[in-house]
C-alpha cells in the first residue's frame, strides 16, 4: 500500500513539476537545455512509478498510468490533427488546450529535438503509446503473479 501511494504521488509530482517548470516552453513551443532536463527527469519519475507499481503489484496504479498515457496520446493526436489540417480550432482552444497543458507540459522538452510542431506531436504520440503499452503489459503480468 505504501509503495502504491508513493507511486501515485510521484506521478503527480511529475505532472505538476513538468507543468510548472515547462509551462512557458510548452506555450511558446520553444525549449532549451533546462526544459529538456525537466522532461528527462519527469520521464525518469514515470519509469520509477511503473517500477514501484509493478514491484508492489499495484494493479490500480498501473491501470491509472495506462489510462493517463492513452489520454496523453489522444490529446497529442488531436493536436496533430488540428495543426495539420488547419481545422477550425475554437473548440480545441477551449477544451483540448487546458488538458494538453496538464498532460503534455511535462513533455515540452521534446521540442528541443524538433523543428516542426507536427514532428513534436508525432514524437509525443510515440512516447505516450510506448508508456501506455508498457503500463498495460505490466498490468497484465501483475494479474498472473
Amino acid at each position: 500500500m505504501r509503495k502504491t501511494t508513493i507511486a501515485v504521488l510521484l506521478s503527480i509530482v511529475a505532472v505538476l513539476g513538468g507543468l510548472i517548470l515547462n509551462f512557458r516552453a510548452f506555450m511558446m513551443t520553444a525549449a532549451n537545455e533546462l526544459t529538456l532536463l525537466v522532461t528527462v527527469f519527469c520521464m525518469i519519475l514515470w519509469v520509477f512509478v511503473l517500477f514501484l507499481a509493478a514491484k508492489s503489484k499495484g494493479r490500480k496504479v498501473l491501470l491509472y498510468c495506462s489510462v493517463f498515457w492513452i489520454i496523453t496520446a489522444l490529446l497529442s493526436a488531436m493536436g496533430l490533427y488540428v495543426v495539420t489540417t488547419g481545422f477550425p480550432h475554437n473548440w480545441a482552444i477551449s477544451l483540448v488546450v487546458p488538458l494538453q497543458i496538464l498532460t503534455l507540459g511535462q513533455l515540452a522538452g521534446v521540442v528541443y529535438f524538433t523543428n516542426h510542431i507536427q514532428s513534436l506531436y508525432i514524437a509525443l504520440i510515440v512516447i505516450s503509446l510506448g508508456m501506455s503499452v508498457v503500463s498495460l503489459i505490466l498490468y497484465r503480468r501483475s494479474r498472473r503473479g
